[in-house]
């Protein structure tokens, strides 16, 4: 974990890599969109479709998702592209719970509402599992510092549009 910290931050460099780092905003490298729709009701273990609720983000998977494993039979929610990172949009827990980011390795999935959707404004400026482990274990408490609530927290993509991030050139 200490050496993951140390790669995804540029203090230990593989071979070859040697470029300075960009400090730039979230929004200069990502588009933001919501998930929509599609309750926990409407989802089950087999489907036509398949689906991300919120909730999953912290209890199902880790850093990047392969294999999803909800579907649903209704046409609701917003479709993912791959490489989308989804980073919950609420929770009643605290506010480094909502610090945590995922990538989505399929186009079409359906994602429920209450995520952020940061969609990759340019695929060859970053990688979106990097992005995802950057933002879950480098930046959590930037993360968690826009945060709003105390009984229901919240995380607005309007608000983390301006998180500072230093990104490598791939």
């Amino acid at each position: 974990k200490g050496l993951m910290q140390q790669l995804l931050t540029g203090n230990v460099r593989l071979h070859g890599f040697n470029k300075e780092w960009k400090m730039v905003n979230l929004d200069d490298v990502c588009e933001f969109k919501k998930g929509s729709g599609l309750s926990k009701g409407k989802v089950s273990g087999s489907g036509k479709y398949k689906c991300i609720l919120y909730g999953e983000i912290y209890t199902t998977y880790n850093e990047y998702i392969k294999d999803i494993r909800t579907f649903t039979n209704f046409e609701e929610g917003t479709l993912s592209k791959q490489g989308d990172i989804l980073i919950p949009a609420s929770t009643t827990t605290s506010h480094l719970d909502l610090a945590t980011a995922t990538t989505v390795f399929e186009d079409d999935v359906l994602l429920g509402g209450d995520i952020n959707i940061l969609r990759r404004k340019d695929s060859k400026m970053y990688d979106s599992v990097f992005l995802s482990l950057y933002l879950t274990h480098v930046q959590k408490h930037g993360l968690a510092r826009f945060a709003q609530g105390v009984t229901i927290v919240h995380l607005y993509g309007s608000h983390i549009k301006k998180l500072k991030i230093k990104i490598p050139s791939i």
